[in-house]
Parts: structure tokens; sequence; C-alpha cells
């Protein structure tokens, strides 16, 4: 499913159904599903397109996590203010992190964003003002018209999640996704014909860094929370699952792999106390397993 429009369709699905069950648990579980498929998206450009892991996109949420819960302790609540900010605040971000990690390539890229999100998350930890490692409580949610409760919440998320998907979409077929792509796999012949790929993996990494903010914006709506755990390592390990568990380079890979992962999650807390174990297991058998489950159905079919 690499078309859209059948991606936008699933996601609307998913919705209606949402508010055909009418249950606020679920219908958190499902803007956690669009909030985390969005970063997940933002990731999986990255990877792609440009050939580069990021294990440091956990900063980029946590700015845009930070930029609206900021906003809210402040009295600014205007939902289109603060998510066009904290989107503002991760491509700003995304364009000075980029500039420095795109001078590497490979596992030291991987170590240079992973170090990144780290000095972030301890620089978190240390904003004294607001919380220091216990974080801060949002008073109040952005607001539209009126304030922008779990419902709207979830469209809101949902109507990102789509737009992001067209801009995936976009991307992949537009000059600057050919010419990353041809970087990733043709560096120096690119290079031979005079041209420089460096500004476009850099808006790439800056778009990918706006649209992780914008997700980390949404969440802080969500659970109303902020703190320096958003910025953590585990989280950027977290979007990458999601993307390998989904499928790398296609739409709905991402949404796909998001949707599994928080639904193995919930399922196995409640179940036992040693869920952690049982996820690893089912990402390992992901892994090893399912292009083997790929090519069977495709004899079967033919």
């Amino acid at each position: 499913m690499n078309r859209p429009e059948r991606v936008t369709a699933l996601i609307v699905a998913a919705i209606g159904i949402t508010f055909l069950i009418g249950d606020p648990y679920f219908s958190r579980i499902v803007a956690r599903v669009c909030i985390f498929a969005m970063a997940a998206i933002a990731v999986d450009l990255l990877i792609s397109q440009c050939g580069l892991a990021s294990f440091g996109h956990a900063a980029f949420f946590a700015a845009g996590g930070y930029t609206a819960g900021i906003f809210a302790l402040n009295g600014i609540t205007h939902a289109l203010l603060v998510w066009g900010a904290a989107t503002g605040v991760g491509l700003f971000a995304g364009i000075v992190l980029g500039s420095l990690c795109l001078r590497t390539r490979g596992l030291y890229f991987l170590m240079i964003t992973l170090a990144f999100g780290q000095m972030t998350y301890l620089g978190l930890q240390g904003l004294r003002q607001f919380g220091g490692d216990d974080g801060f409580r949002v008073p109040r949610g952005a607001a539209l018209f009126g304030e922008v409760g779990l419902s709207g919440t979830l469209v809101a998320a949902a109507v990102a999640l789509v737009a992001v998907v067209g801009l995936s979409a976009y991307l992949r077929r537009a000059r600057i996704g050919a010419l990353v792509r041809a970087a990733r796999d043709e560096g120096r012949r690119l290079a031979s014909l005079g041209v420089d790929a460096r500004p476009y993996n850099l808006a790439m990494f800056a778009i990918s860094a706006g649209v992780t903010a914008l997700a980390g914006a949404l969440n802080v709506n969500l659970v109303r929370y902020v703190s320096p755990e958003l910025g953590t390592w585990f989280l950027s390990g977290n979007l990458l699952i999601m993307v390998i568990f989904g499928g790398i380079g296609t739409l709905s890979g991402p949404v796909l792999g998001a949707a599994a992962l928080i639904a193995l999650e919930e399922v196995l807390s409640g179940a036992t106390d040693r869920w952690p174990f049982f996820l690893g297991v089912a990402i390992i058998l992901r892994v090893l397993f399912w292009d083997a489950v790929k090519q069977t159905a495709k004899l079967l079919k033919s």
C-alpha cells in the first residue's frame, strides 16, 4: 500500500470506527497512533530517501512538546499558533543540527544524532524553572473554537497525519527526492555532474525535524504533560522500531508499524509485567520471518 489515497482511506476508516465505538480509552490510543505515525514517517523519510538512520529524533519531539507546554504556561493556547510555532522550532533545530550531523554518514551519523538527542535530554533536565527531571503539567490544552479536547485532538492528529502522508508522497516524487536518492546510491557520480546534494539532504532533514516537532506538540495536547522523557533515546529507538516493524520505504509502513507497536504495548502490558520481553520476541519474529511470509504469499498468488 504505497499510494497516498489508500493510506488516507485507511486513516479515515480508522477514525470513523473510533468515533462509532465512542470509547475514550480507545480514542486516546488511536490519537497516540496518529501522533507517533507522523514522527515515524519523518524518520522513514531520512532512512528510505537519504539512507540515514537517526537515533536522535526524540530531541525534535521534545522541542515541539516543550514549545507547546511553555506557550500554555504563558496563556497562549491558540492551536494554529502553538502548533505552527512548534513546527517552526523543529525546522530551525533541524537546520542547525542537520548542518552538523550531515557532515557524517552511516554509523557516524547514527552516533552523532544519538549524542545530540542525549544532550537535549540532559539539557531539559536542567530547566528547573520548568520542573527539571519531573517536567510540568500543562494547565490547558490548545484551543481553536473552544478548547481542543480528546475528540478534537484525535481529529487534529488524523488531519495532520493525512497531510504528512501527502507531504511524504510529494517529496518522494519531487526533484528533491530524486536528488537525495541519487546522492544515497551514487554520490560520487552525482558530484561529478556538478550537483551538490547537501542542501537537499539538509532540507529533507529539516522537514523531518519539523514534522516530528509537530507530533511532539500534538502529544502534549493529548497527555497534558511535558517532561525530559520526551527527549530520551528510548523514544528515538521506538520510532526506528515502528519504521522497521511496518516496513521501510512505504507510505503505509510507518503508520502500520506505529499501530502495531502501540497495540502490542497496550495488550501485553495489560497481560503481564514482563511485556517488554514478549514485545522483543514479536520484533525479532517480524525481522526474521516477515520477508519469508511475503515471498510465500506471492508464490501462492502466482
